[in-house]
């Protein structure tokens, strides 16, 4: 009983955080470190691309970089309606009027988001699905683009 009460009060102030964060302050574990090697660390004053990114989560390790650097208006909206939906769960979890069931429910995405696109591929070998990878995201990204423009 002890667990699950510890593992509702983490998750639930998990959410509570998210929701209150004052977007787009990055969310650290520990201070972001320059480094001597010379690799590029997730900066918005000396990086243009970074000072524009919506959600930033910078990993913890160097060089530290945006986890989430790919969030969009649209996907940023989504995210905290949903963190916000979550939030109000937990609450209603701990007072018991709902279960942990409640929270893992069945997203309704496809009746709420009208417009995506999903991708499935198959490949002969790792190396050519690897190669399609690579070039999927680059036309995933040139896709958006277009769209967006």
């Amino acid at each position: 009983m002890f667990q699950k009460i510890i593992f509702l009060i983490v998750v639930a102030r998990f959410f509570r955080v998210y929701k209150d964060w004052r977007w787009p302050q990055p969310v650290t574990l520990k201070p972001i470190e320059e480094g001597t090697l010379g690799f590029r660390v997730w900066n918005p004053k000396t990086n243009i691309a970074d000072l524009k990114h919506l959600m930033p989560v910078i990993t913890p390790s160097y060089p530290s970089m945006n986890s989430t650097y790919n969030v969009s208006v649209s996907t940023f909206t989504a995210m905290k309606e949903e963190i916000s939906k979550a939030t109000e769960v937990t609450r209603e979890i701990e007072n018991g009027t709902k279960n942990w069931e409640d929270l893992f429910e069945k997203s309704d995405f496809f009746t709420n988001y009208k417009h995506f696109f999903e991708v499935n591929a198959k490949s002969k070998s790792p190396e050519s699905q690897n190669t399609w990878f690579v070039i999927s995201k680059k036309k995933n990204f040139f896709f958006l683009l277009l769209y967006l423009t």
